[in-house]
């Protein structure tokens, strides 16, 4: 879970909440000043982690050198 919080640093967020309150979660509150174009690129980013936790699980992806563990990137 904290391999995909740092990721979503990659794409401009800042990392959400992680097992508070619920272990094993995290935890995302977006305010009313998010415009929709936000929510969105928001959105797209937590659907691009599922496909590299995927070559993760089918081992296509080193499981301790991948881009979710290395999270963040600089630049």
């Amino acid at each position: 879970m904290e391999d995909v919080a740092k990721r979503l640093m990659d794409y401009g967020f800042h990392a959400p909440t992680i097992s508070w309150p619920v272990p094993g979660t995290m935890m995302i509150e977006p305010t009313e000043s998010e415009s929709k174009e936000e929510l969105d690129r928001f959105c797209e980013a937590l659907i691009g982690d599922p496909r590299e936790i995927q070559m993760l699980e089918s081992g296509a992806a080193d499981k301790q050198n991948n881009v979710l563990k290395n999270a963040p990137h600089n630049g």
